[in-house]
């Protein structure tokens, strides 16, 4: 969640996760991992909102999700 932007700072995903262990010695092993998104709501651009603030770019998110340069 990015507060500055409010309720478009936040981005929630319904999602399951699908893991394949290995078995080898005395441990298990993750060998693979996949998420499958089912369902989200609100801002989809977060990340590359997060990603620009983080690089130094001025972005911010409108409300439809784009981002909009501030400079």
């Amino acid at each position: 969640m990015l507060p500055t932007l409010g309720q478009d700072g936040r981005w929630v995903l319904g999602a399951r996760y699908q893991v394949v262990l290995c078995h080898s010695d005395d441990s298990w092993r993750t060998t693979e991992l996949t998420l499958t998104v089912v369902w989200g709501e609100s801002n989809q651009n977060l990340l590359a909102v997060a990603a620009a603030r983080g690089a130094g770019t001025p972005a911010e998110a409108t409300a439809d999700g784009r981002l909009s340069g501030n400079g």
